[in-house]
């Protein structure tokens, strides 16, 4: 029980961070890729018999209660990692898009959709709207350029609306989580 419980303090603290108004998707997906990035993290430890990141197991349990535990919560830190990819994996097909709107001063033109290449070359190169990209935040940074970009400005305005899917996502995601088992009982989750 202690391991769900450390289990669940984890994704609550992602669950804040993507409830947090008026982020843009890709702080987003930054959020859930540093959250997938700590769930192997933990797994790795956890083969290791290193469960410093739980503090409640510590908390609660004696060293000679983990004994073999270690094994089961890997298993299970693979599970929801598992069921974390399948349900954010169009996320990842949206990477270059979301660094197109976060950094488009310093995205590959080679990478970016023809359409985009040519405004991207004159922002990149000019200083003065690499110089308002540093003043200005997003929200104000793309009205300012589309006379100079309105190809980039239309993809950002697109890549702005993917907010509400991504935490539609999330919040259907915590839900389902809640009804996941950690015990090897629930057949929906053997092997």
């Amino acid at each position: 029980m202690a391991f769900i419980v450390d289990v669940t303090n984890h994704m609550n603290e992602l669950n804040t961070k993507l409830q947090k108004r008026g982020q843009y998707a890709h702080e987003m997906f930054a959020q859930t890729k540093a959250f997938q990035g700590k769930l192997k993290l933990l797994k790795c430890q956890t083969k290791r018999h290193n469960l410093t990141h739980f503090t409640t197991v510590h908390e609660l349990c004696a060293d000679n209660e983990l004994s073999g535990k270690d094994t089961e919560y890997a298993a299970e830190l693979q599970k929801l990692t598992d069921e974390f990819e399948r349900r954010f994996c169009d996320f990842q097909k949206q990477d270059l898009a979301m660094r197109i709107f976060a950094t488009p001063i310093s995205v590959d033109v080679d990478d970016v959709p023809p359409a985009l290449q040519m405004e991207l070359i004159e922002l990149q190169s000019s200083d003065a709207l690499r110089k308002k990209f540093g003043e200005l935040g997003l929200k104000e940074f793309y009205p300012h350029i589309k006379h100079d970009c309105p190809n980039l400005k239309m993809y950002a305005t697109k890549n702005g609306s993917l907010r509400i899917n991504v935490y539609l996502r999330t919040v259907l995601f915590e839900s389902e989580l809640h009804e996941i088992s950690f015990s090897n009982t629930d057949s929906r989750y053997q092997s």
